[in-house]
């Protein structure tokens, strides 16, 4: 399996860029702005949600690396990003 992997939630404006099986970027949009944070997996059940995500395990979907740049891009044009 080659990283990184691209995933969307199927019920909302969220993204995922796997970076390996414990790690992963999220963006999510929230009104007119968004933010990204990293995670790491250190317990089981967390490592156990990456695992879903990899196997796109409902509710995550599959997406290309261009659609998760077309999409991260148009946001980074047209929202506010929000730093923490």
């Amino acid at each position: 399996m080659i990283f990184p992997l691209y995933r969307k939630l199927s019920s909302a404006d969220v993204y995922y860029k796997i970076n390996n099986p414990e790690n992963f970027t999220e963006t999510k949009k929230m009104g007119n702005s968004f933010f990204e944070s990293d995670f790491t997996a250190q317990i089981y059940p967390d490592k156990l949600r990456i695992h879903e995500m990899i196997n796109c395990t409902e509710p995550f979907q599959e997406i290309s690396d261009s659609e998760y740049h077309q999409i991260i891009g148009e946001w980074e044009k047209n929202l506010k990003k929000i730093n923490f």
